[in-house]
């Protein structure tokens, strides 16, 4: 997603890749939200989410999305806290918690 930014080509990129590769990174909300537009199945999102539009989009993105998206966190009290507020009960978004070792 990064060098081109775009769904249809990330959709066509797993296609070729066939069982080598299951899903897309993105670096920003809206690269995550093409990807999920463009059918993308499992798509990361591999920047921190800040703000709460933002944390909104993500959850609308994993509403629709069918299959994992997931998100990278810093903070884990405060994003993770965010992030369960903007989601519905049926709606899962997948946090991964980022260590500085």
């Amino acid at each position: 997603m990064k060098a081109h930014k775009s769904g249809a080509l990330a959709k066509r990129q797993l296609e070729l890749l066939d069982v080598h590769a299951a899903g897309v990174c993105a670096q920003t909300v809206s690269e995550l939200e093409a990807a999920v537009d463009a059918g993308v199945g499992d798509v990361l999102l591999t920047n921190e989410v800040v703000g709460a539009d933002k944390i909104e989009r993500v959850a609308a993105a994993a509403k629709k999305s069918s299959g994992r998206v997931g998100v990278l966190i810093d903070d884990f009290w405060a994003q993770a806290t965010d992030l369960n507020l903007a989601l519905d009960d049926d709606v899962i978004v997948d946090a991964y918690v980022e260590v500085d070792v």
